[in-house]
C-alpha cells in the first residue's frame, strides 16, 4: 500500500530552496577565490600588462557567471512554482519507488534515481542521478516516519 503525503509549496519555500541550492552549488569556495582573484587584481592595477587583464576578465566573469546562475535556478522555479494552480502536490511512497503528482505534471522515480538529499529544517532538496534534475521536497507534513520511509528507501540505493 502506498504511504501518501499532501505536499504544500509556498513562495517562501521556493525562495529559500533556490537560495539553499545556489550556496550549497556554486558553494562559499567559489566567492572565496573571488575575492582572492580581486585582491591580486588590486595589488597588479598599476602595472599595465597582459596580467592585470586576465585578472579582471576573470573577475568579471566570475561575478557574471554567480549573477546568472543564480537568476537561472530562482526564474525556473518560481516559473514552475506560479504555473501551479494548486499549491499543493501529492507525494505516494512505495517500496519501489515514489510518485510526485500536481496540477502540472506526474512523475514516477525509482528509489535508486535519488543521488544524495540536501536537508534543511523546512524542506529537503532532492537530487536525481542522471540529467543533474532535482525538485524541493517540503516538510510541513511529513511525519517522522515519513521522513525515515524517505531516507531508508533512498539511502539503500546509495543516495547520501
Amino acid at each position: 500500500m502506498a504511504e501518501q503525503i499532501i505536499l504544500e509549496y509556498d513562495e517562501q519555500i521556493v525562495r529559500e530552496s533556490v537560495n539553499f541550492y545556489y550556496w550549497k552549488h556554486t558553494g562559499f569556495l567559489f566567492f572565496i577565490t573571488l575575492f582572492i582573484v580581486l585582491i591580486a587584481f588590486f595589488m597588479t592595477f598599476s602595472l599595465q600588462s597582459w596580467v592585470t587583464g586576465c585578472l579582471g576578465t576573470l573577475i568579471l566573469l566570475g561575478f557574471i557567471f554567480s549573477v546568472t546562475a543564480y537568476i537561472v535556478i530562482y526564474k525556473r522555479a518560481m516559473t514552475k512554482f506560479s504555473s501551479m494552480k494548486n499549491k499543493h502536490a501529492l507525494l505516494s511512497m512505495t517500496e519501489d519507488n515514489f510518485t510526485l503528482s500536481s496540477d502540472i505534471v506526474t512523475s514516477t522515480v525509482d528509489w535508486k534515481q535519488i543521488k544524495n538529499i540536501w536537508k534543511k529544517e523546512n524542506f529537503w532538496v532532492v537530487h536525481f542521478d542522471k540529467g543533474g534534475g532535482y525538485f524541493t521536497l517540503p516538510l510541513k507534513n511529513f511525519s517522522d516516519v515519513n521522513k525515515q520511509f524517505f531516507l531508508v528507501h533512498a539511502e539503500e540505493n546509495n543516495a547520501h
